[in-house]
């Protein structure tokens, strides 16, 4: 998939968006021409930057490796990940990253 600007290049922090966002989009476009309709892994309204640091995260990235690419100290990204674990009913990296992946394998067809 390739996301393109016609008047402008994209910021860094634009860029950095975009690279969270791009898997997903990929997989619920994926989805959405095999006739799936997809779930939301967690019904719960994270905010941005829970799901960027949560993402990140399940990437395997570091605190410190999400606060230098997000701009902030590693205890706000702590702070954010501890606000996304209770809004999703765990309690570390661990339990969230089992959780969102035992949601989304759930959603996945047989075969």
């Amino acid at each position: 998939m390739l996301l393109d600007r016609h008047d402008a290049d994209f910021t860094d922090r634009e860029q950095d968006l975009l690279a969270i966002l791009q898997p997903h989009l990929v997989e619920m476009r994926a989805q959405a021409l095999a006739g799936v309709i997809p779930s939301w892994p967690v019904a719960v309204a994270l905010t941005l930057r829970e799901a960027q640091v949560l993402t990140w995260a399940a990437r395997g990235r570091s605190d410190d490796a999400i606060a230098a690419m997000l701009g902030m100290a590693p205890a706000t990204v702590g702070k954010h990940l501890e606000h996304a674990y209770e809004k999703i009913g765990v309690h570390s990296r661990t339990e969230a990253l089992w959780r969102l992946g035992e949601s989304t394998s759930e959603d996945r067809p047989a075969g």
